[in-house]
């Protein structure tokens, strides 16, 4: 199996730890590891690029958060569909398509619109 960080100019499992703390609240990964009940040193060499995010670990985060397996990947710069071996990581052209979002303009019924 292919590794997320091979040839993958956005990998940065920061940004996953990072989020993670602003949801529970943790001031450093020592707490965080606390809140998810794992050791100190995973996180540690997690943020330091020295270990992949285990699968384990995602599955133990998407049940304690209710974020997708795709949703903590891409918070890493994950954005492959599969991590199979004939996975590969999108270019910045295809990123940047995936990320378009389409918003629309909704109209409020006039009951719910704040009267000035």
């Amino acid at each position: 199996m292919s590794s997320a960080r091979e040839g993958n100019p956005h990998y940065n499992p920061g940004n996953l730890l990072n989020t993670l703390q602003r949801v529970f609240n943790a001031r450093n990964d020592r707490q965080l590891a606390i809140r998810l009940d794992v050791a100190p040193p995973l996180l540690c060499k997690i943020r330091g690029g020295k270990l992949d995010a285990p699968p384990w670990l995602l599955i133990h985060l998407h049940e304690e958060t209710n974020f997708t397996i795709q949703e903590l990947r891409a918070l890493m710069g994950d954005h492959r569909p599969h991590s199979g071996l004939s996975a590969r990581h999108p270019t910045r052209a295809e990123l940047s398509a995936s990320r378009t979002v389409r918003v629309e303009h909704v109209q409020r019924p006039a009951f719910l619109a704040i009267a000035a």
